[in-house]
């Protein structure tokens, strides 16, 4: 199981809903544990594994990233 997929939302604190940065968590951390948890069985039986991709914006951002880089 891959998890590469993000939800990139690029605007000023200001600017930024709620519904912006909850949505931004939900694809970029609730998405990927809830893979992990459908598919857990098949990949414990297949001893498969789990890659999740993550982003250097998590330790080295820029401004107007504050949903993507803090999910």
């Amino acid at each position: 199981l891959i998890n590469n997929a993000a939800l990139q939302i690029t605007k000023p604190f200001s600017t930024l809903t709620t519904s912006d940065f909850l949505n931004s968590h939900i694809v970029n951390s609730v998405a990927p544990f809830s893979l992990i948890k459908s598919f857990e069985v098949q990949l414990r039986e297949s001893k498969g594994s789990i890659v999740n991709i993550g982003s250097i914006h998590s330790k080295l951002t820029k401004p107007n990233f504050c949903a993507y880089s803090t999910s």
